[in-house]
């Protein structure tokens, strides 16, 4: 599988992924909230808080009560990373929609293999599945988790998962997900769609709007009348995760595959705008 190069360079350059030193017990310091207690420094105003003076310091302690200490610390990249894949079974028994169900697996595999790639020893690396046995095994290793028929139990099923760490989730994203209700800063969405949800191509037949009506793409005014229904619908997907605070990137697939390092830079950005 291809590993994402700008990804992971983006990846590896997340905030806490580089040694600061002071007192950063009572300050986040971003995705890599862990540190490595190595010492005692002498307080400095100009950069520490009177509370950040440790009273239980052995140093002051030994010192005097003119010496005030506080404790260093080195923070590292303990980064806990997830892959969390939505897997439909419903689509992958839809012929023309098979293609999506296949782009998932291989960008779970691509991310899997991107992330491994900037993993340090200490960070954990998981990837869970949103389905069924049945519709997940195609995905190796995995924790799955069940798939129920109310979509407000598989979006929040997702958000527990995104509460810390880095998470990619792999998606369609036609889950009730809202900024109300769901966390998602530091989550990046990959909105798997068949470009033919997307944009219906003009003379390819009778398409389906959600089992409602067909469309004749034969006909322009109902073809125009089709595809700007489908924008108004993504646009305002893609709002909702980016207003519950996740970075999001379409990828559009067809029945040759997708180009992942076509996306590469695209997901990179993305990635650097997650705090």
């Amino acid at each position: 599988m291809a590993v994402l190069n700008e990804t992971a360079r983006a990846v590896s350059n997340l905030k806490g992924n580089f040694p600061q030193y002071g007192n950063h017990l009572s300050t986040s310091i971003g995705i890599g909230e862990t540190g490595i207690l190595v010492g005692e420094e002498m307080f400095d105003a100009d950069i520490h808080e009177v509370s950040d003076i440790d009273p239980l310091s052995l140093t002051g302690f030994a010192l005097g009560e003119d010496f005030n200490f506080v404790n260093q610390e080195i923070p590292f990249r303990a980064m806990d990373m997830r892959v969390v894949v939505e897997s439909d079974l419903g689509q992958s028994r839809m012929d023309w929609l098979r293609p999506v169900e296949k782009a998932k697996e291989d960008a779970a595999r691509s991310f899997i293999d991107t992330l491994y790639r900037v993993k340090n020893p200490e960070d954990l690396l998981s990837l869970y599945v949103i389905g069924s046995k049945e519709n997940s095994e195609a995905f190796g290793p995995r924790a799955i988790f069940e798939q129920t028929e109310d979509p407000e139990d598989n979006a929040d099923a997702i958000a527990d998962l995104c509460r810390k760490g880095l998470n990619i989730v792999i998606s369609n994203f036609e889950l009730p997900i809202r900024r109300e209700r769901h966390d998602f800063s530091r989550t990046l969405g990959i909105k798997i769609n068949h470009e033919r949800e997307l944009q219906l191509l003009p003379n390819t037949g009778f398409w389906s709007m959600g089992g409602i009506e067909d469309v004749d793409t034969h006909k322009r005014k109902q073809l125009v009348h089709a595809n700007e229904r489908l924008a108004i619908k993504h646009t305002a997907i893609t709002d909702r995760l980016q207003k519950a605070g996740m970075q999001v990137v379409q990828i559009a697939v067809n029945g040759k595959g997708v180009d992942w390092q076509s996306y590469d830079e695209r997901i990179a950005r993305a990635v650097e705008k997650i705090n």
